[in-house]
């Protein structure tokens, strides 16, 4: 199977969107908004958590990269803002419901929050990622 011409490109500047968007949303946004519903829930960020962070949105992006990318989105910012919203947001959904009945102090509105905010974040992501290809013809 030979990688399509341009993938690697399209790949490495939604991985980075990605991670952007959904870094601001999460922790510089949602991180204060529902930082007080995880105290005792979440164990505290470690120099050793960020790997796992981004491998994370690594695979995740590579997953709605590959979509839309042979699917013949790529041309289509709309369509594939929606595709990798719809996503992110089941990605990010499966989490949370997984949270949600594991731990008993795991309150349904963060799964709500968070699966809204990756849904938004992989949306914008794949938005500008499609149009900086349409565009600039990279």
């Amino acid at each position: 199977m030979k990688i399509p011409q341009g993938f690697y490109k399209f790949y490495s500047l939604l991985l980075f969107t990605s991670f952007l968007f959904n870094f601001i949303g999460h922790a510089l946004i949602l991180s204060n908004f529902d930082g007080p519903y995880l105290e005792g829930i979440r164990k505290p960020l470690t120099p050793d958590s960020y790997p796992i962070i981004f491998l994370n949105y690594m695979f995740l992006s590579l997953g709605i990269a590959v979509f839309i990318y042979t699917s013949k989105v790529q041309n289509n910012p709309k369509l594939a803002s929606y595709i990798a919203a719809f996503f992110g947001a089941i990605a990010y959904l499966c989490v949370g419901l997984t949270n949600t009945f594991l731990l008993p102090r795991w309150p349904l509105f963060l799964t709500i929050t968070d699966t809204l905010t990756a849904a938004i974040g992989f949306a914008l992501s794949a938005y500008v990622t499609v149009s900086a290809f349409k565009k600039y013809k990279i």
